[in-house]
């Protein structure tokens, strides 16, 4: 059974999930941050929208918000590759707005320029490129009603 929840994963649950999902980062997750040391400040410090199937993390959405400027940065999108395509991924982000909405005025995210499904994935989620960075990768906001 498929369920979607909010922050009841424990850093093992996270550390599990981002190893399985690493190669569908572009470039790979394990690449360029160290997975254990980033499970623990998802769990420590952002908030998660997470998809479960049975008792197993599929799928996880992180973010963190800043209430100074009101607004939040996603800072992980992730899904198994079995669940790829079944609209989870777009639940999860519906679940993050649906949260932060009438509290904060903007969502933001940053994604490689080259990670073709993901920019789909999020222009047809409601975010715009708002500025490439030196380093190859595009910010992108939400502007939340």
């Amino acid at each position: 059974m498929i369920e979607i929840k909010k922050n009841t994963s424990v850093v093992s649950d996270i550390e599990t999930h981002l190893m399985e999902v690493s190669d569908s980062f572009v470039p790979n997750l394990s690449s360029y941050v160290d997975i254990k040391q980033y499970a623990v400040k998802l769990f420590e410090k952002a908030q998660r929208i997470e998809v479960w199937e049975d008792n197993r993390l599929v799928g996880l959405l992180a973010y963190y918000q800043n209430f100074n400027d009101m607004s939040a940065f996603i800072t992980n999108v992730s899904i198994e590759k079995g669940f790829m395509g079944s609209g989870l991924a777009t639940e999860m982000i519906n679940k993050m707005v649906d949260a932060v909405s009438g509290t904060l005025g903007v969502i933001g995210l940053e994604v490689n320029k080259d990670n073709e499904r993901a920019l789909s994935f999020y222009l047809k989620n409601g975010f715009v490129e708002s500025e490439l960075k030196e380093n190859g990768s595009l910010i992108m906001v939400r502007e939340l009603v």
